[in-house]
């Protein structure tokens, strides 16, 4: 609005000094005034433009007074047009920053996101580890004052002996297996003898390898075979050992409930994972005194941190206590390695 006023101001002022030059021209013509020893009519035209240039010079003196504007338009036209291509550049410039600012916040962002996800998975698998612990400890049966280092019953190496295998073969097995729980031993402080380098003393059914493993090769379906401790074992003390063998057969079929419990959804969710975590350790244990060789299964590799943060999940979002039930997600034999488990959770009424 103000420039449209200027506009008119300048138009009006303009038609203004061309109707006063021209009115003087007139007048000086008609006096016949002579400068200079000009001609009257020149003298007129001299008279005419000098004071077009006086009013017009008067009346950009007068804006330039009255209006920043104008000055600035007059005299700091160059200076303006050249901050301007300075601040274009500046801003082209910001631009750029701000969409590299944007991308690292995206990263940061879904960095956040990612090490939540990781915080959350660490976390259960601490949960996991604690209760392995407890396991062992459980297995062991092991004070934190007490000189035994194994407990009888403890699982010290496990192996699958395939059906019909080669005696010689199996037999390799059964000296793998004493040698890493001879190194075992001797870790945790178990000898024969004060300098000895052995640790073991085979029972006397299994102490005869390549006897054992030829009646081993016999077998016409694969089994799982331990080393395990028969007595429990001080430090410095050798430590008694022997070989058990499980014939393959099936511990759980697909769809069977393996254990259960009933959570409410007022638990709290350290609550509610702790108790999973023992529920899972329950599992296992039942696993191993069935036979199956699953003792290097971690419980963090049974369930992934998102099943887990997904049950808990529903159990907060119901509204009455519910069974929680682990089920065997198809059929489950000795000589597996790894519990394969689905969790379920169904209304006590079934």
């Amino acid at each position: 609005m103000y420039g449209i006023t200027l506009v008119l101001t300048i138009a009006l002022l303009g038609g203004v000094v061309a109707l006063l030059g021209d009115r003087v021209g007139m007048k000086v013509g008609k006096k016949r005034l002579s400068l200079f020893g000009l001609r009257p009519k020149y003298t007129s035209m001299i008279i005419t433009v000098v004071t077009g240039i006086l009013i017009a010079g008067t009346t950009l003196f007068l804006l330039a007074v009255v209006s920043s504007d104008v000055r600035t338009a007059l005299f700091r036209m160059k200076s303006l047009q050249q901050e301007l291509v300075s601040t274009r550049g500046d801003l082209v410039l910001e631009q750029e920053r701000l969409s590299k600012l944007e991308a690292v916040t995206k990263t940061l962002q879904e960095s956040k996101v990612a090490l939540e996800v990781e915080s959350e998975r660490l976390r259960k698998e601490i949960q996991a580890y604690a209760g392995e612990a407890t396991l062992l400890r459980d297995n062991g049966n092991m004070g934190h004052n007490s000189r035994i280092i194994f407990a009888a019953g403890e699982i010290l190496a496990t192996e699958v002996v395939v059906a019909g295998a080669d005696a010689t073969a199996v037999q390799k097995q059964l000296e793998t297996m004493v040698q890493t729980a001879n190194q075992l031993a001797l870790n945790r402080g178990a000898r024969q003898s004060e300098h000895s380098a052995e640790a073991l003393v085979l029972a006397d059914g299994s102490a005869d390898l390549p006897t054992y493993a030829s009646g081993l090769a016999l077998a016409q379906e694969p089994g799982v075979l331990r080393l395990v401790v028969t007595e429990n074992t001080e430090v410095f003390t050798p430590l008694a050992v022997a070989f058990k063998y499980y014939p393959n057969q099936r511990v759980f079929r697909t769809g069977e409930v393996m254990a259960e419990i009933v959570v409410s959804p007022r638990e709290r969710e350290a609550e509610l994972s702790d108790r999973i975590v023992g529920l899972l350790t329950g599992l296992k244990q039942t696993a191993l005194k069935e036979g199956m060789g699953v003792e290097a299964q971690a419980l963090s590799q049974m369930l992934s941190p998102q099943q887990v943060a997904a049950v808990l999940t529903q159990i907060k979002d119901a509204k009455k206590p519910l069974v929680l039930q682990i089920v065997a997600a198809a059929d489950l034999w000795r000589v597996d390695s790894a519990l394969q488990i689905e969790l379920q959770l169904k209304t006590q009424d079934g």
